[in-house]
């Protein structure tokens, strides 16, 4: 769940909920992340 995006000293960012599950950063690959992908619910962490 995010529960807030928002900006500090111009670096914007998203407030989100703890999930276990995979980590984002194994599943964003350097070209991006598609957008039908990123609206697919998922349980992934901040690693």
């Amino acid at each position: 769940m995010i529960y807030s995006v928002e900006e500090a000293d111009g670096v914007h960012f998203l407030t989100m909920e703890l999930v276990e599950g995979r980590s984002l950063d194994g599943e964003i690959a350097s070209a991006g992340f598609p957008l039908d992908r990123l609206l697919e619910p998922q349980p992934y962490t901040l690693g």
